[in-house]
């Protein structure tokens, strides 16, 4: 099976400059799945916390977190539980995710969990970026038909 990404979302993950704002150990042993999702739905919190009502991204390379994500529910129990312990904060803090799936490779927010520094930027900002910023779409709709990264 060949695994595709979003060109735009691998912009995102590769040319924007990221910076760490928390970091949790894993104390217990625990399918990835279930400790990529537990770390997704703590920013989650901390979004409907810190700036209620809004829509935000949020990426993860677990396919089988985000599909809990997306459905709101998954196969697994442990999976379900742990997004019923943040159901009150999206719904009290009118929060809406938008989830992006990356490439392992291109998670440079990935590194602090393994103690880590986060990399270097590895893309430059695509010269649609800026217009793009100020609502101007034309430029990144002719490179998204392009499919040029």
């Amino acid at each position: 099976m060949n695994v595709t990404t979003n060109l735009l979302w691998e912009v995102l993950a590769r040319a924007l400059p990221y910076r760490e704002t928390w970091r949790r150990r894993i104390k217990r042993q625990q399918p990835v799945n279930v400790s990529e999702l537990q770390s997704f739905l703590v920013e989650a919190r901390r979004v409907a916390n810190s700036t209620p009502s809004r829509r935000y991204l949020a990426g993860a390379d677990s396919q089988v977190a985000l599909g809990a994500v997306v459905k709101g529910r998954a196969a697994a129990q442990k999976l379900n539980t742990t997004m019923q312990t943040t159901l009150p904060y999206v719904l009290g803090g009118d929060i809406f995710s938008l989830p992006m799936c990356f490439f392992t490779s291109s998670r440079r927010g990935d590194a602090p969990t393994g103690d880590a520094d986060l990399p270097e930027l590895d893309l430059a900002l695509p010269s649609w970026f800026e217009p793009l910023q100020i609502g101007r779409f034309d430029t990144n709709d002719r490179w998204m038909e392009q499919g040029a990264p």
